[in-house]
């Protein structure tokens, strides 16, 4: 089960407005014990808010050897994983990060003003692949930050530790 971003995803301007997640209809398959190492730093305001995706991270194809996948991030570590290229886990695959660590990427998007970003850094350098990171806020809307450079340093730091941290699950198994 993957996801897909709404058709106002793929607009290219640097609109900034909030993108309403709508859920799938199905419940997400979880494959490890969902055990809350942390108080969440968004709280569900409703039980059906605590069902949407706390994050979503894309990054894009190249001409080169530019990993590509999408990654849709539930509040209990559930993660939603598409491999397209360049990436050890190709297809789709239901992964499980830690709570805490997944508490730990909203801290820090809570800590850089996250919903205060620009909707895209970009220089208009041809092929250089996006990063996308889109987190549900408090009125249950996904904010999307597309960057391809120009970027504030905490937020590239913040993208590369998301990356890590999907990585790291997003291992192909072992023979």
């Amino acid at each position: 089960m993957g996801f897909s971003f709404p058709p106002a995803r793929a607009q290219q301007g640097s609109t900034n407005k909030p993108i309403r997640y709508t859920p799938p209809k199905t419940k997400p398959a979880v494959s490890a014990p969902q055990v809350l190492l942390d108080t969440p730093v968004v709280a569900p305001k409703t039980q059906a808010s605590a069902k949407l995706p706390v994050l979503i991270f894309e990054k894009t194809p190249c001409f080169g050897r530019c990993p590509a996948y999408k990654a849709t991030v539930y509040r209990n570590g559930h993660l939603s994983y598409e491999g397209l290229s360049n990436v050890p886990l190709l297809g789709q695959h239901e992964l499980q990060l830690p709570a805490a660590t997944v508490n730990h990427i909203l801290k820090e998007a809570q800590r850089i003003g996250f919903a205060r970003l620009q909707g895209v850094y970009s220089q208009n350098t041809s092929d250089l692949p996006s990063t996308y990171l889109s987190i549900l806020q408090p009125d249950c809307n996904l904010k999307e930050v597309r960057v391809e450079e120009g970027a504030p340093e905490e937020l590239n730091k913040l993208l590369l530790y998301v990356h890590e941290q999907i990585m790291k699950v997003a291992l192909p198994p072992t023979k």
